[in-house]
């Protein structure tokens, strides 16, 4: 019994390690700093970013679940696809699926 108290307790502290060395989602890391890495979009706005040909979002854009979202509920024929308003002469794409 207390054998298997043990390893239950070593398998708890190895999940829990695990856990907490994954990243968040819409953080970067120090080391992903310092490589230059920029995020293209913070999680909780559309703070960044534009119609394309305007200089505004229209509001069927949000954030939903940390992600740029595209709300077919409010979508209008003026919708459109959006851009960011940062320019990047080269870039490497990393993103999550």
């Amino acid at each position: 019994m207390i054998k298997q108290l043990g390893f239950a307790f070593i398998a708890l502290l190895v999940m829990n390690g695990i856990a907490s060395a994954q990243t968040e989602n819409n953080k970067l890391t120090a080391a992903e700093k310092t490589e230059g890495w920029k995020l293209l979009c913070d999680g909780s706005s559309t703070k960044g970013w534009h119609d394309y040909n305007k200089k505004t979002i229209d509001n069927a854009w949000d954030v939903n679940e940390e992600a740029l979202h595209l709300n077919a509920s409010k979508k209008t024929d003026d919708t459109r696809d959006i851009v960011s308003k940062y320019e990047f002469p080269t870039f490497d794409l990393k993103m999550q699926w």
